[in-house]
C-alpha cells in the first residue's frame, strides 16, 4: 500500500525536476510546482492502490453477476487439463 502511493508521489517530484531540468532551470526552481505535482503523484498512487486492494472483490461480482463466464472458464481449464 505505502510502497505504491510513496511511488507516484516520488514520480511526482520527478516529473517537476526534470521538466525543469530539460528547460534549463534550476531544478527546484519553483517548489510551489514541486508540491503541487507531489500531491498529484500522491493522489494518483492512492487511487492505484485502491484499484489494486479491490481487484478480488471486483472480479468475484463480476462473476456473479455473469455465471456462463464462470462456465466458459472452467470449460477451457478443463480442456487444458486433459492435454
Amino acid at each position: 500500500m505505502l510502497r505504491t502511493i510513496l511511488f507516484f508521489g516520488a514520480g511526482g517530484i520527478w516529473v517537476a525536476c526534470f521538466s525543469n531540468g530539460l528547460r534549463h532551470h534550476r531544478l527546484f526552481r519553483k517548489p510551489q510546482t514541486h508540491v503541487l505535482y507531489t500531491l498529484i503523484g500522491l493522489a494518483i498512487g492512492y487511487q492505484v492502490h485502491k484499484y489494486e486492494e479491490n481487484t478480488t472483490a471486483r472480479y468475484e461480482r463480476m462473476m456473479r453477476m455473469k455465471p456462463y463466464v464462470t462456465r466458459m472458464v472452467q470449460d477451457i481449464s478443463d480442456k487444458g487439463q486433459e492435454n
